[in-house]
């Protein structure tokens, strides 16, 4: 277990903040679960936490938002956040949608057009062996 603080404002603390996220962060811990979930096409992480991600200001996110875009198992993807969640000591909701529904949601589907329109980081899957 790694215990991490933010030091005092300087030059280094973006990027080394940088550097942890990507190393111990939501992406590569949900890219190693999410690896073993079959029939994905591709996952992205959504919400505030994709927010921060991507240098839009505010709080610190409590939990990780992820949206699973193919025909996977839902019991698998709950198993996958479960293990995620464990990891990374804070909640990971998983929705999933099919390729059809994303690529081309329903005009009322007020909640695939306000994660679109949000920042998305995508997650790159890979396996434990890569």
């Amino acid at each position: 277990m790694r215990l991490v603080r933010r030091p005092e404002v300087n030059q280094v603390v973006g990027p080394l903040s940088d550097l942890l996220a990507v190393t111990f962060g939501p992406l590569p811990v949900l890219g190693e679960e999410l690896a073993q979930v079959p029939g994905l096409a591709a996952t992205y992480i959504y919400g505030s936490w994709a927010a921060r991600y991507t240098g839009v200001s505010g709080s610190i996110p409590a939990d990780v938002d992820v949206i699973a875009i193919g025909d996977a198992d839902q019991e698998a993807l709950d198993e996958a956040a479960l293990r995620a969640q464990h990891r990374l000591h804070r909640e990971v909701n998983i929705r999933t949608v099919t390729n059809t529904h994303w690529e081309n949601p329903p005009e009322r589907d007020f909640f695939i057009k306000s994660i679109k329109a949000q920042p998305l980081v995508e997650i790159p899957c890979r396996s434990l062996a890569e």
